[in-house]
């Protein structure tokens, strides 16, 4: 949020700083004539009433706090909160004793009120204590890391903080090099929380250097959890007090920050009372035995504590991806998100775990799939133009392969090849570098595709997906690189990584798995689940689920079930009702009447054509010859007969009657990719589309079939359709790197009309003066023709919930006005998604049994 002239009675002055919990400006009150601090909460925090009614309520339980050493609220306005304007320094070290003994005073006893009135810091850290020039402590932003529910962390190279709700199982809140163990694993935390933060705090005044460091979060997290203090860095008089403090086990730590003068030796204000000799010595003798032992205590591997955090993600995820919207770096220190900056439209952003704002990555948008280098140093991604690459700092994109579209899956080698998996064909390599794609194995068997490719740790093989279609479950199979033998290994799932101690890990129906190997990758055990409920496209065995090399994983909750779609009516006012019952629906094609619908339908068998008459509810099949790749079929005007794209006996365009009675029969040759498109509503003419490139034939339509003359290329642009009385063409057409709708007529002038605004797709002239195109679900634009030009209107939204993954066309709309489309279930529809991480995944779950 950007600064206001004023809010409420003050007035900005300038920006101070920026943080997890919002932006922090300097300000004048006007009625009192002072400098005050006021924090505005982000948007998406401050336009959430049910955050804001939270938000007041405890914050004026914050603002009762009155004590000289806790920075003062003076008062909560709409979406932002005023503080008092602390002149100083934050605190840093290394400091003399006498001066750190006064501010750890200062600070204890600021924890001891606020203690005391049930509130919590939870978030002590250096930089959230000042010292001002008289060498007063002053805590800030006291209790406010309670506010910030799921807010992102942050900035901070080395020690982010992760905020969500202190109360909610299994997510963090607060900063890493200062979190008690408790707070790490995401444990309800109290005053001893707080307790331990201090002592952390207090160490590093005197020591003037990190107690718990680390290249990442999840680095400084296990120092938190596995290293014991330094005891030596500090003098020996506030040994047990760090110790006291630091005890991992809360209910073994210093019980009140008062206490903590109790457990110096010679301090400065005197000997300790007779009373306070005995847990005096019992607190030394503790701290000697946690020093004593840490030095003697053998060497025991342990898996480190497995550690939770959710964070709702900083941009919009898309939700049309077919494979995973998240992807973590092999080194565990960024994460790629897929983001949606439109229904139809998706880039790259990428940030870094320990940083809280992402960083877009040019040149991405429209990208299907997103896949890191080994090196950590590249991300490979697909778009319908190919397959590149770009830096994980920007920069301009490379071409590795434009002819490498469609992938499922790709695995990137250390020695600088990407393996890569096939819509509807087998494994594949082609060189990071550039170059030519050379096949790695063949379908057999039935198979349709081999899809998902992972790497063993050695590189010496790679597992991978057979997929047989519908109806039968994806099998797991081994290919060594070596021999190019394969492997079944007699598991069903999909979606498979390896982590780095050689486990296997795969999906099955939104679970995650772990699968033991042994030599030459055979399965020395039975699979274990070790996750539910992730997130999962089971048409293309795609899941949102990740893992670095490090041991991090992410996923994103939820079951997408693409296996049972809906062919649905939908109307004006947004009412929806089922046309047919759930199945594998593709590329619904209307009738002219709207009595009938043409449907590419996936079975076990594989895909074929059928019609369904949406009055009776019968279906009836047309084409029966799964290997011959039907796509793209569209009624002629009178409903007798459908023509599509094949390869029946050679790829070209066949005609086919609509009733079923004969079967396909092949009209004329084309180049591959070519379909048709729509024809016109006498029928004397086709579009098709292939290749970017829009052309028509003249057809003739006659009782004993279709016969197309001479196709002759119009312009650029995809997925045409005829107006209703033929005048024009609406069409898709990729201009600076956004899908839009166009219209152009279809004899006389070149020009050409823009009809959507914010990108679009797909687009279908209903009767009358409507456009409906895909973007953001559904739009609709009024067209009507002018002295020989086209005037539309503004874009306005129609329908607002996904379609099909699919590529292809997931709806057509009826003579009446409504639209008769592909949809996912109801329950497939997953709200905005929020990323869990879990840190120590190798390492807690592999070896210590599991999540579950």
């Amino acid at each position: 949020m950007s600064a206001q002239p004023s809010i409420a009675h003050y007035r900005i002055v300038s920006k101070l700083g920026e943080g997890g919990m919002g932006t922090v400006y300097l300000a004048t009150d006007t009625k009192l004539n002072r400098d005050v601090a006021i924090k505005v909460l982000p948007d998406a925090f401050a336009l959430d009433p049910a955050r804001m009614e939270r938000f007041d309520r405890e914050a004026r339980v914050l603002a009762s706090l009155n004590h000289p050493n806790i920075a003062a609220i003076y008062g909560i306005e709409p979406g932002a909160i005023v503080m008092e304007l602390v002149d100083g320094d934050h605190l840093r070290g290394p400091l003399p004793r006498e001066i750190a003994l006064d501010y750890a005073g200062q600070i204890a006893d600021a924890l001891e009120y606020a203690h005391d009135k049930g509130i919590i810091h939870r978030d002590l850290k250096p930089s959230n204590i000042k010292i001002t020039r008289e060498g007063q402590i002053k805590i800030l932003d006291f209790g406010l890391a309670k506010l910030s529910d799921h807010m992102v962390p942050e900035p901070g190279a080395t020690s982010p903080t992760l905020t969500a709700s202190g109360t909610e199982a299994g997510v963090i809140l607060g900063t890493p090099a200062y979190m008690a163990p408790e707070q790490a694993c995401g444990q309800a935390v109290d005053r001893r929380t707080d307790i331990w933060a201090f002592g952390v705090v207090f160490w590093e005044m005197l020591a003037g250097r990190r107690m718990f460091d680390g290249a990442s979060f999840s680095e400084i997290v296990a120092a938190v959890m596995r290293n014991e203090p330094d005891l030596g860095a500090v003098p020996r008089s506030v040994r047990p007090v760090i110790a006291a403090c630091l005890e991992k086990d809360p209910r073994k730590r210093l019980r009140a920050a008062g206490d903590w003068r109790r457990l110096l030796i010679n301090d400065v204000a005197g000997p300790p009372r007779r009373a306070a000799r005995w847990p005096l010595i019992a607190a030394v003798v503790v701290a000697l035995g946690a020093v004593v032992g840490a030095v003697f205590r053998p060497s025991i591997k342990t898996p480190a504590a497995l550690i939770r955090v959710t964070e709702d993600p900083p941009v919009p995820l898309s939700l049309r991806a077919h494979g995973p919207t998240i992807a973590l770096s092999p080194d565990g220190s960024r994460i790629v998100y897929l983001t949606a900056t439109q229904v139809d439209r998706t880039a790259l952003a990428i940030r870094r775990l320990d940083q809280r704002t992402p960083t877009d990555l040019p040149g991405t948008d429209y990208t299907d799939s997103m896949f890191f280098s080994a090196d950590s140093r590249w991300v490979a991604y697909v778009t319908n133009e190919g397959l590149f690459k770009i830096g994980i700092d920007g920069g301009a994109r490379m071409t590795i392969c434009k002819t490498c579209t469609n992938i499922r899956g790709l695995a990137w080698s250390r020695d600088g090849n990407l393996i890569y998996g096939s819509l509807n064909g087998p494994l594949s390599r082609v060189p990071a570098s550039g170059g030519e794609a050379v096949k790695l194995t063949k379908l057999e068997n039935g198979e349709l595709s081999h899809r998902w490719p992972a790497l063993s740790p050695d590189e010496s093989a790679a597992v991978f997906a057979s997929s047989r279609g519908a109806g039968e479950d994806d099998a797991l199979m081994a290919l060594s690189l070596r021999n190019g033998e394969r492997t079944d290994l007699r598991t069903p799932g999909n979606f498979p990584h390896f982590v780095s101690t050689g486990e296997l890990l795969f999906m099955r129906a939104g679970s995650l798995y772990m699968l033991p190997l042994g030599r030459g990758l055979k399965p020395s055990g039975a699979p274990r689940r070790l996750l539910s409920d992730v997130a999962s496209v089971l048409r293309t065995g795609g899941s949102q689920f990740t893992i670095s090399d490090t041991g991090i994983a992410a996923y994103i909750r939820g079951y997408i079930d693409e296996d049972h779609l809906l062919l649905s009516w939908i109307s004006a006012d947004g009412k929806v009702s089922p046309a047919a019952a759930p199945a594998d629906y593709v590329s619904p094609c209307l009738s002219l009447d709207g009595r009938k619908v043409a449907v590419r339908l996936e079975t076990p068998n594989g895909p074929d054509y059928h019609v369904l008459d949406l009055e009776r509810g019968a279906m009836t099949r047309i084409t029966f010859d799964a290997k011959a790749k039907s796509y793209g079929a569209v009624w002629t005007p009178d409903g007798r007969f459908l023509v599509f794209t094949g390869e029946a006996s050679g790829h070209g365009i066949y005609w086919v009657p609509s009733n079923g009675s004969s079967p396909p029969r092949k009209i004329t040759e084309t180049e591959r990719g070519v379909s048709p498109e729509s024809f016109s509503r006498d029928g004397k003419w086709l579009l098709l589309a292939g290749a970017g490139t829009i052309s028509v034939a003249p057809a003739a339509i006659a009782a004993d079939g279709v016969r197309l003359g001479k196709v002759e290329s119009l312009f650029e642009g995809e997925a045409p359709r005829y107006s209703p009385d033929g005048r024009w063409i609406v069409y898709h057409f990729y201009q600076s790197g956004m899908s839009q709708v166009f219209a152009r007529r279809f004899h006389g002038s070149e020009a050409r009309y823009q009809i959507s605004t914010g990108g679009g797709r797909n687009p279908v002239w209903s009767r009358g003066d409507q456009v409906f195109f895909m973007s953001n679900g559904i739009a609709t634009v009024n067209c009507a023709e002018q002295a020989e030009s086209l005037r539309c209107g503004a874009p306005r939204p129609w329908y607002q919930q996904r379609l099909s993954l699919s590529p292809m066309r997931s709806f057509d709309v009826a003579g009446d006005g409504r639209v008769l489309a592909v949809t996912p279930p109801i329950e497939a529809n997953p709200g905005p998604s929020r990323v869990n991480f879990l840190f120590n995944f190798g390492a807690s779950v592999l070896q210590a049994g599991g999540l579950q």
